[in-house]
């Protein structure tokens, strides 16, 4: 079995990796569990006493180690998931770290962890993400097997890909021909976020990874919101370990509050970075940062009740016409009630933005929460009695 084993890992994967989609996914899901069990089967025996099968239980380790290093960059997720577990499943049997199972073939990923001989951007979408996830679990390794040296031009040029993934906007990023046909580029960027984050062990680089993590605390709609998700968890994560400036989350904040005063733009994503800052910096917001928040809201209740009782008398309008004006204006009608439905929905939306935000600011004293209150039981009624 020892000899075979490599052999048997290479069928295995075959399934995993090139059948999905192709069979069913209960076939899949026995490959990885039959990959598991033909590796503790090979590797939880004791030390033989005999040389020759000693021999062949070293070579067997070897060739299944270099075998789930290899696919730790595969541009399938479940080739990479499988292939993590599959090292942590022989470190556990040969009680050693996973650098220590590593170390030894570290070679295998020296031109892709960091890439060193091309860029992100010459790969597919999916061969990238395989690289940026693969360097993620790579560079995450501790003590390191891998390091980010600023002085080499290759990890550099890396470095700067990673973070104009992370900055870039669309539009831009899909000038590049790899991107061009994408649907949504948030499974990229989110990998590039994971992938920037490991890299924050690098003096140089941990104000700007900052403030890109920082940046990150928005989202647009639902899918974005995994973007946001885990920027907040990456957040979370570096200022435990390295230091950072405070005074950089407070000048964010008060730019966010002080572009909340247009009622005219969209603002659902300031209302949604104030919420998280206010989430992982809750000494950020202090009496007079809850006391503009609230005037904000108020200014904003007004003005969604305005929209609303405006929509009101052109229903009543409408009602007061003939039959033959009803008929003559019915789609002007219509197309107006759909643009003021919009507008009063994206402002109860920032509205209640705010209502969230303010209600998980400790911050708020006693007073303050009755004028909460008041607030929206004053904006309930008046978009009700509409």
């Amino acid at each position: 079995l020892l000899q075979h084993e490599v052999a048997f890992i290479k069928a295995l994967y075959f399934v995993i990796l090139d059948l999905q989609g192709e069979v069913a996914g209960a076939t899949v899901a026995q490959a990885e569990k039959s990959l598991e069990a033909l590796v503790r089967k090979c590797h939880t025996s004791p030390v033989p006493a005999d040389d020759t099968l000693y021999a062949s239980q070293c070579s067997a380790l070897s060739g299944a180690t270099q075998q789930f290093i290899n696919e730790i960059t595969s541009s399938s997720k479940t080739g990479r998931k499988v292939s993590q577990k599959m090292i942590t499943v022989l470190a556990d049997l040969t009680g050693k770290s996973v650098v220590d199972v590593i170390s030894p073939h570290r070679e295998l990923l020296a031109q892709k962890v960091p890439p060193a001989k091309f860029q992100l951007r010459n790969q597919p979408l999916r061969a990238q993400i395989g690289l940026l996830d693969g360097n993620t679990f790579c560079l995450n390794l501790r003590p390191r097997v891998f390091f980010i040296d600023t002085e080499n031009a290759a990890h550099n040029t890396f470095v700067t890909e990673l973070m104009g993934l992370c900055e870039a906007d669309d539009a831009t990023l899909r000038k590049n021909p790899c991107y061009k046909m994408v649907t949504s580029l948030v499974e990229v960027r989110v990998a590039a976020l994971r992938a920037l984050a490991s890299c924050a062990d690098v003096p140089s680089l941990q104000q700007k990874i900052f403030l890109i993590l920082l940046q990150s605390f928005a989202s647009g709609n639902k899918e974005v919101q995994l973007l946001q998700s885990v920027a907040v968890d990456l957040m979370k994560d570096f200022i435990a370990k390295y230091p950072y400036d405070l005074d950089i989350v407070v000048q964010h904040t008060h730019s966010y509050i002080l572009k909340l005063q247009d009622v005219r733009g969209g603002n659902l994503q300031n209302t949604q970075r104030l919420r998280w800052i206010c989430h992982v910096f809750p000494s950020v917001f202090k009496e007079s940062v809850c006391e503009t928040t609230l005037a904000h809201l108020k200014k904003w209740l007004e003005v969604a009740c305005f929209h609303s009782g405006k929509q009101f008398q052109q229903e009543l309008a409408f009602r007061a016409q003939s039959h033959t004006q009803q008929q003559q204006s019915k789609e002007s009608l219509a197309n107006n009630r759909r643009s003021i439905e919009s507008t009063v929905e994206n402002e109860l939306r920032c509205c209640n933005g705010f209502i969230m935000l303010l209600s998980e600011t400790q911050a708020m004293n006693t007073k303050m929460c009755e004028l909460l209150l008041s607030l929206v039981i004053t904006g309930i009624a008046k978009t009700r009695s509409v």
